[in-house]
């Protein structure tokens, strides 16, 4: 291991999240600025460039992060997400199967406001989570939202066809009627904790990934907790903040 918060736009911050795509990596520091470091061929950094770097840059001045107070990042495979203190959700990088949100298969080298599109118009987001190519957000309510490539049913709506724009799948499966406190993506499939602490999964299960006793996809939240609770779990690990203070 080697100390990197002395390059670039790190120097003299605290980094309060990080997370790592697959060729890039994302930091969170104290006063809510973005910092973005690697690959950058589909403009992951958020940059206005394709030019990978190997130090840190700010990239909160750009696109729709510009005067934005970030919370809480995540990385995807080669796309990234932001969630500012408004719960407003900006997304860039890749977006070849949708997983920007923002109803079209461009990719953008700077941020976006994603927020206004499909079934995240007129909601306040409090976490975000990216699987390989597609993208989770969690509403004030206990709504999950999902968009991207849907290939092995990962968005949980019940097909198998990307959503290039943001839908709602808190109706499907087991989750209907329940309220969503956590959520987290693997690179094909994905993870929630409700309110009563049971765990509900779906998407891509050929190696048991889903946890349900059966390697068989399912393209529709199913509950895998059987009589067990939980009160925490990850795969990405998100930050919210606070008035006075952040919290995992």
């Amino acid at each position: 291991p080697v100390n990197v918060s002395v390059y670039g736009s790190l120097n003299s911050k605290t980094v309060v999240a990080i997370s790592g795509g697959d060729y890039h990596t994302v930091a969170l520091d104290s006063t809510g600025q973005v910092h973005a470091w690697g690959s950058n061929g589909g403009g992951q950094l958020g940059n206005n460039s394709t030019t990978t770097i190997s130090v840190p840059v700010n990239v909160s001045g750009y696109g729709s992060l510009n005067n934005k107070t970030v919370i809480a990042i995540a990385c995807g495979g080669a796309h990234t997400l932001a969630l500012d203190s408004t719960g407003q959700v900006h997304a860039w990088g890749v977006n070849g199967g949708g997983e920007l949100g923002m109803n079209n298969t461009t990719n953008s080298t700077v941020p976006v406001n994603v927020s206004g599109y499909g079934s995240l118009n007129n909601k306040t987001v409090i976490a975000i989570a990216c699987g390989g190519s597609h993208t989770l957000a969690l509403d004030s309510t206990g709504q999950v939202h999902a968009w991207g490539v849907n290939s092995y049913g990962q968005l949980g709506r019940n097909n198998t066809t990307n959503s290039t724009v943001p839908v709602a799948v808190s109706s499907y499966g087991s989750l209907n009627n329940k309220a969503v406190v956590a959520i987290s993506s693997g690179m094909y499939h994905t993870l929630v904790v409700d309110n009563t602490g049971k765990v509900h999964a779906w998407g891509l299960n050929s190696s048991g990934e889903l946890g349900d006793g059966t390697t068989t996809n399912r393209t529709v939240p199913v509950e895998i907790s059987g009589g067990s609770t939980f009160t925490n779990f990850t795969c990405n690990t998100i930050r919210i903040r606070y008035p006075n203070s952040w919290s995992k």
